[in-house]
């Protein structure tokens, strides 16, 4: 039996960018969800201000989205937005 060399390489940990909520019940939920999901797997999270307006929300990411702009890597969208 031939055994070949393995190099074994560590992931490093990464930062993600989510938007939430702008105020209130919502923002906390989801601060507390990603402070929970970073200290379980070692990930940092940084939380981007989006304004609390749904609306305003939808024509921020269409125009992040359009722009090919990597400021967010997780959308938090309105089940309403069409598609």
């Amino acid at each position: 039996m031939i055994a070949a060399p393995f190099s074994v390489t560590t992931a490093s940990a990464a930062n993600v960018s989510l938007s939430c909520g702008a105020v209130g019940a919502e923002l906390e939920l989801c601060r507390q969800g990603a402070e929970a999901w970073a200290a379980k797997t070692g990930n940092t999270v940084t939380i981007v201000s989006t304004p609390n307006s749904t609306t305003e929300r939808l024509a921020l990411y269409q125009q992040l989205l359009a722009a090919g702009a990597k400021d967010i890597d997780v959308f938090q969208i309105d089940v309403i937005w069409p598609g």
